[in-house]
């Protein structure tokens, strides 16, 4: 593929070339005609399309039975991805759920779809039920994942007389085009209930239904667990989505941002980073490695003459983890709002997991922060031009992989998407939005490729593809902040009237995959071409001043919902030098996330216990300090490596599986990074004040002062208790020696959160059983 060039004409009144919700844009589609592999993700994508709704429901209606999917069993192999059953889970129709729960007969919607139909199940896909939430208030967007939403409205959806015949059809948009879904509607249940995402109204399934297809489409709902809200967006729209770090510096006025998006219509989802695994409960009331919708924004205008700017954001388990700040449901700032406005922002003091809280805390409290825009139209103001959409399908192949700028000779090799620009506005520029989508490996199929581009401006002369050289000779004009190994990234730039060249690639030469390339902009696209160089770079050596990438460990996003996702890694620019000093860096780098050390990481777990991949304690301890370097701060003994697989060891087999592998290097990284911090005198220990101090920072302030509180003799005689279970002989305490009290600590703030009462915040736990959760061996 590498070897030729390609440029297809383009007749732009085709209607297959795009989603037909863009109404007003120009979808222009062009591919270079990549052959299809015959990969697993492949093979099930055609027979999903092969499924044609209509035949199937007619049969089935004709000859008076119910849809079996052939594609999909009602097995294990549906559920896990190695098609072996954890317990015995039994498969059921909507009707049998019903009448063995004393329910009347079943519906597909009650009332219509609404964001609070949904709870989360025992499926880690808190990223899915996000953006479905922030879909289901909206008809137009149902109606183009659900295309029998208004009869399935006005019916039950499961009368013979209506065409019932166990069979449902969604719709996805995957991977540059909308593919239908058909299912069955047997559903996994333990003891008569719905094992996965299940409805408040015990008779309404379409959510189950909506996330048996999306995990079919996946291969199984294990595939499921752990995602970013970009992604289930994308899915449920078709739309481009732009990902904002918040803590790492919101962009200014971003409340005004938040308002301005829903009103032209964007979806908003938001979430915590964190270990999902272990759905921590924080203070705040919110969870660690979770995800939230955000379904509103408005401003309260106070009797002072003030205002507050206020985003109502929801749980997707629907309960009654809430936000327990200012503006939540039992906050006292309600108290001197009239009933009248209550009423109108639907302030409501249900357990439903919905709640306001103020933007300010918001950019304080949540991670990052996705805005998937439905349309063109709704990115920029409204009285600018209408946009216009261009769709490249291309490949990275052979000698079309040519990896980063770095890689002299093959860079030029890589794919090559020309873009001209007219019809810009006065100021002469125009926005654009770069969205580049690499095929998901979720499911078992691998992890994701390392993935960026980088924007150049052509020359009048300028004849693609270009070679390294002609590269050289020209400046950016734009590229990705960072490579990720994320689904899909984006960037928005502004760029002048002209022609461009887009160049996607991998992080190293020689990865293949296919993507698809999406380019959003302002101004008409004239004659969109795809280029593949020749392999014409044989002795050529050329040196580069441009700025080179690095990798170090920069988590951006980690997934929400499970564990199994594969990690994100960011390759981002390095940091400037001027700014080091300021980060106060680490005395050592051996707690870097590095996916090389994950790489020997899974060498070691496949060598010692090729079977099982789970590791005893010393198995454990010999690979920790085989992995790091063994200085005496960070070693790893015995004791520590038996608390370790402890506390990750939730069905009691003293064994620590590969799987948990990921969280735990997460901590260590953390724990490390506070643990150097506090050891003022660099030594590789801390004294028990600077433990206390370090746990502090960790976020256990309150656990500490109950345990304070808890010992005759104050917080002087708690820190002399600390030192004797957790120090030496000389009042130090290592780095193993920390992590087994941040072990015993965690375990008390979570024995806390199981006593405390439903609607108070009363502990049930006297001072010697707290006492003995962090002191006991």
């Amino acid at each position: 593929m590498g070897n030729t060039q390609s440029e297809e004409t383009i007749d732009p009144e085709d209607p297959s070339l795009g989603p037909d919700h863009l109404s007003g844009t120009t979808t222009r589609s062009v591919s270079p005609s990549p052959s299809q592999s015959a990969n697993p993700a492949d093979q099930r994508l055609n027979a999903i399309k092969a499924q044609n709704y209509d035949i199937i429901r007619d049969e089935c209606c004709h000859e008076d039975r119910e849809w079996v999917d052939p594609l999909f069993p009602a097995d294990s192999r549906s559920v896990y991805l190695d098609g072996s059953y954890r317990f015995e889970i039994e498969w059921l129709r909507p009707q049998e759920i019903c009448e063995r729960n004393g329910v009347d007969l079943p519906r597909f919607f009650t009332n219509g779809p609404s964001r609070f139909d949904l709870d989360q199940g025992e499926l880690g896909d808190c990223w899915l039920l996000a953006a479905i939430a922030a879909l289901a208030d909206r008809p137009e967007l149902i109606a183009r994942v659900i295309p029998d939403h208004e009869f399935l409205t006005e019916n039950s959806g499961f009368e013979r007389d209506s065409g019932y015949g166990g069979v449902f059809r969604f719709c996805f948009y995957h991977f540059g085009e909308w593919v239908e879904v058909c299912v069955d509607d047997l559903l996994p249940t333990y003891e008569n209930r719905l094992l996965m995402v299940h409805s408040a109204s015990p008779e309404e399934f379409w959510g189950a239904l909506l996330e048996k297809a999306y995990a079919k489409l996946f291969g199984s709902y294990e595939a499921l667990k752990g995602g970013v809200c970009s992604d289930s967006l994308m899915d449920m729209t078709g739309g481009i989505c732009e990902t904002f770090p918040l803590k790492r510096g919101a962009p200014r006025n971003f409340g005004s941002h938040l308002n301005q998006a829903v009103e032209r219509g964007a979806l908003i989802c938001t979430g915590i980073w964190g270990d999902a695994n272990s759905n921590m409960l924080l203070p705040n009331g919110l969870v660690l490695g979770h995800a939230y919708t955000v379904s509103a924004v408005d401003t309260l205008y106070l009797a002072n003459g003030g205002h507050v700017d206020l985003v109502r954001i929801r749980n997707p388990w629907g309960d009654a983890t809430e936000w327990k700040g200012k503006w939540g449901d039992q906050s006292a700032a309600w108290h001197y709002v009239p009933d009248s406005v209550k009423l109108a922002l639907q302030q409501r003091r249900h357990d439903d997991g919905e709640f306001w809280m103020e933007v300010q805390d918001f950019v304080k409290t949540f991670d990052d922060c996705d805005i998937c825009y439905l349309t063109p139209d709704s990115v920029e103001e409204a009285e600018k031009p209408g946009w216009h959409l261009t769709t490249f399908f291309g490949q990275w192949t052979g000698a079309s992989a040519g990896g980063r700028m770095k890689y002299s000779e093959t860079f030029a090799n890589n794919p090559q998407f020309v873009l001209t620009l007219t019809d810009v506005d006065e100021d002469q520029s125009a926005t654009v939005l770069v969205e580049l989508s690499q095929m998901d490996r979720r499911g078992g199929l691998g992890e994701n490729l390392n993935i960026g581009f980088v924007v150049y401006q052509l020359g009048p002369d300028d004849m693609p593809p270009l070679s390294f050289d002609k590269f050289q000779t020209k400046q950016r004009a734009s590229s990705v902040d960072f490579y990720s190994n994320l689904r899909t990234i984006s960037k928005r730039m502004l760029l002048t009237p002209g022609r461009y060249v887009v160049v996607p690639t991998t992080w190293e030469p020689g990865e293949q995959g296919r993507f698809v390339l999406r380019i959003w902009s302002e101004a008409e696209q004239d004659d969109p071409q795809l280029h593949y160089r020749a392999i014409n770079a044989e002795g050529i050596s050329f040196t580069t001043e441009s700025t080179e990438y690095s990798v170090r460990n920069a988590i951006r996003k980690g997934s929400y919902g499970s564990i199994d996702f594969p990690s994100v890694t960011q390759i981002v620019p390095p940091i400037p030098p001027q700014r080091l000093s300021k980060l106060n860096p680490p005395k050592t780098n051996v707690f870097k996330m590095d996916p090389f050390m994950m790489e020997e990481a899974a060498k070691y777990f496949r060598q010692v216990s090729p079977n099982t991949l789970s590791l005893d304690p010393y198995q454990l301890k010999e690979g920790l300090n085989r992995l790091y370097p063994t200085e005496p701060a960070f070693f790893f003994d015995l004791d520590c490596c038996k608390a370790l697989i402890n506390a990750h060891d939730p069905l009691h087999i003293h064994k620590f599986h590969w799987k948990q592998f990921l969280p735990l290097y997460r901590s260590l990284n953390l724990w490390a990074r506070v643990f150097t911090d506090y050891d003022k005198n660099k030594d590789g220990f801390l004294m028990t004040g600077q433990c206390f101090a370090a746990l502090t920072a960790l976020g256990f302030e309150s656990i500490l002062k109950l345990l304070s509180e808890a010992i005759e003799g104050g917080p002087t005689e708690a820190r002399n208790t600390f030192q004797f279970h957790f120090a030496d002989h000389a009042g130090l305490i290592s780095f193993s020696n920390f992590v087994l009290a941040v072990l015993k600590v965690q375990k008390a703030k979570e024995s806390l959160n199981r006593y405390r009462e439903k609607r108070r915040n009363r502990v049930k736990i006297s001072k010697s059983e707290l006492v003995s959760v962090v002191l006991q061996p």
